[in-house]
C-alpha cells in the first residue's frame, strides 16, 4: 500500500465530506446541490460503507449497496454512484488506496439507460389558441404575461419566473441570465424580440422595473404549480416547458440552422458553448419568432 503524506487512511463518510467540500469550493455545488448529495449518501451509501475506511471498500460491497436502488430509482442511484466514484477517486489521487473499487461496479450492475421523458408539447400552428385562451383568462397579470414571455424566449420557466430587473439591458434589448440561475453555469444573454421587449413594458408598468419582472400576488416567483394548473385549466396542449420544443420543431420547419437554433435553447452544439454562439444570429431567429406568433407588435 502506497503511503500518503499523513500515513492515516480515512473512511468513506470522512473522505466524502472533504470531496464535498473541494466540490463546493470548486463553484460546482450550490447549498441545495450539497444537501441533495448529502441526503442521498446518508440515505443510501453511509448505512453500508461509511464507516469502513477507504482501503477496505471493495467493488462487490459497492454493489450491494447500490444494488437496492439500481432500476428502481434510476436517478437517485446514478447520482450516489457519482458521488462514490468522486470519493474513491479522490482517495486514488492521495494514495490512500491503489485500484478504483468502482471501476466495474456498473458491469456487475447491469446496463441502467435513462429512460426518455416526453413533454407534451403543441405544434407551433396552435399556440396562438392557447395564448388567446390564456390571456384571456382571470389569472394574475404576472402569471399570463410570464407564458408569453416564455413563449417569445423559448427559455426554462424556471429562468422566467426566476427573472429579475437588474438582468435586463433594455436599450440593448438583452436580458442577461447570470451564471447561477443559467442551465450551463455560466452567464447567458438572450436577444429580446420587439414582441418580448412589450411584455417587459407592460411588467414595468405594473413593478416599476424594481425586483422580480413577472412576480406572484405575493410578490415572491411564481410557482411552477401555478404556470402548469393555468396549462391544464384551459386544456392547453402542452406543460410550460414544452414550448421550446415547439420552438425547435419551427426552427427545423423554416430552416433555421442547426448550429444557431440549439444555441437559441442554451444548447451545447457541436462542442460550442452556447455563450459562445454570436448573440446577433440568435436575434435574427428569436425575432422571426416573435413575428410569427404575433405579427403586430402591441402598442407600448
Amino acid at each position: 500500500m502506497a503511503k500518503n503524506r499523513s500515513g492515516e487512511i480515512p473512511t468513506f463518510r470522512e473522505a466524502a465530506g472533504m470531496v464535498l467540500d473541494l466540490q463546493a469550493e470548486g463553484g460546482d455545488s450550490g447549498s441545495k446541490r450539497r444537501r441533495v448529495a448529502e441526503s442521498i449518501l446518508n440515505l443510501h451509501v453511509y448505512p453500508f460503507i461509511g464507516d469502513k475506511k477507504l482501503d477496505q471498500i471493495l467493488s462487490p460491497e459497492l454493489m450491494a449497496c447500490l444494488d437496492r436502488i439500481w432500476f428502481e430509482k434510476r436517478v437517485t442511484a446514478h447520482k450516489a454512484f457519482k458521488q462514490i466514484r468522486a470519493v474513491m477517486r479522490w482517495g486514488l489521487a492521495h494514495e490512500f488506496i491503489e485500484r478504483d473499487p468502482t471501476e466495474y461496479v456498473r458491469d456487475g450492475l447491469g446496463p441502467n439507460p435513462a429512460r426518455t421523458v416526453h413533454m407534451p408539447s403543441q405544434h407551433h400552428s396552435l399556440i396562438g389558441e392557447d395564448l388567446e385562451a390564456i390571456e384571456g383568462s382571470k389569472a394574475y397579470w404576472a402569471t399570463k404575461a410570464a407564458v408569453r414571455f416564455l413563449v417569445l424566449t423559448a427559455n426554462r420557466p424556471g429562468a422566467v419566473r426566476g427573472a429579475r430587473w437588474e438582468e435586463f439591458d433594455l436599450a440593448r434589448a438583452i436580458w442577461t441570465i447570470p451564471a447561477n440561475r443559467a442551465k450551463n453555469r455560466e452567464a447567458f444573454e438572450v436577444p429580446l424580440s420587439l414582441q418580448a421587449l412589450s411584455v417587459l413594458h407592460e411588467a414595468r408598468e405594473h413593478t416599476g422595473g424594481v425586483g422580480l419582472v413577472f412576480p406572484s400576488r405575493r410578490g415572491l416567483p411564481i410557482s411552477d404549480s401555478t404556470m402548469s394548473k393555468l396549462f391544464r385549466e384551459h386544456r392547453v396542449g402542452s406543460v410550460p416547458y414544452g414550448f421550446r420544443s415547439t420552438f425547435r420543431v419551427w426552427c427545423a420547419e423554416v430552416g433555421v440552422a442547426r448550429q444557431v437554433a440549439e444555441p437559441c435553447l442554451e444548447h451545447i452544439c457541436d462542442g460550442v458553448r452556447p455563450a459562445q454562439s454570436p448573440v446577433e444570429h440568435r436575434r435574427q431567429v428569436l425575432e422571426a419568432w416573435g413575428h410569427y406568433l404575433f405579427p403586430i407588435v402591441p402598442p407600448r
